[in-house]
Formats: structure tokens, sequence, C-alpha cells
């Protein structure tokens, strides 16, 4: 079956099955779950997403998609040095659903909560009016 295959996919609302996300991995591709136990359908469990963690961490034994742990990870610094080149290259591209002046914060978080986002929610420190959502 075609379809795009990825390099890298951050699952981070941590709702997305990682069977779902290999399936569009390339061979040589990266899953990483950034989850948090407030995003999708996770918060809604006893255990929030611990389950989760523990199964992709057993996963990374036989899976190459998946960093196992123990494995050296780069520093904060170092991951944000190379997220803001891929950004500034283009390389990666945020998806951004709409913006809002701080002053319609309000209506920004309306907008999260009752309709459909098909991206991020931004918050603007500068003055202009809000981009169409």
């Amino acid at each position: 079956a075609g379809g795009a295959r990825y390099d890298l996919i951050f699952d981070v609302p941590g709702n997305h099955p990682f069977s779902a996300c290999k399936r569009v991995l390339k061979p040589e591709g990266r899953y990483v779950l950034i989850g948090h136990e407030s995003f999708g359908a996770a918060g809604k469990r006893v255990l929030g997403i611990l389950p989760y963690f523990f199964k992709l961490m057993f996963l990374s034994r036989f899976v190459k998609q998946l960093r196992g742990p123990g494995l050296p990870y780069p520093t904060r610094k170092e991951a944000m040095a190379v997220l803001g080149e891929l950004l500034e290259t283009g390389k990666i591209t945020p998806i951004i659903d709409s913006t809002y002046p701080m002053s319609q914060a309000p209506e920004a978080f309306r907008h999260m909560i009752e309709d459909e986002l098909h991206g991020k929610v931004i918050l603007s420190c500068s003055a202009g009016p809000p981009a169409a959502p």
C-alpha cells in the first residue's frame, strides 16, 4: 500500500497506536512518544499512559523504530539546536490551526475546546488580528 512514509513521528498527544505509526514510518524511521497523561484517550485510564510506555519499552528491544532505554540521548540543548535547524531549513513544518493575540486568549481556549483542531493553536505576544481558524 502506497502513501507517504516518514523519517520521524513525534506523537505529542500520545493517542496514536504505535502500530498505526509504524505502518507509515520508513524502515529506518523513528517513533518518539512525547505523550502526556492529560492528552488524548490515555488520560481516561486509571494508570494513565504508563502501561503504554512500558509496552513501548519492551517492544524497543525488537523494533528498530523505537529507541530503547539505556541508549544515549542528546541533551535538551543539543535537541533544541537540531530541532531549530530542522525548522529553519524547512525539513519539518509545524502544523498550526490558528493564531490568536494574547488579548483573545479566551477565544483561543474556546476554539480548542469546542472546535475540531487541525494543528496547534498559537497565542501570540505581538499585536495583530487573529488568523482564521
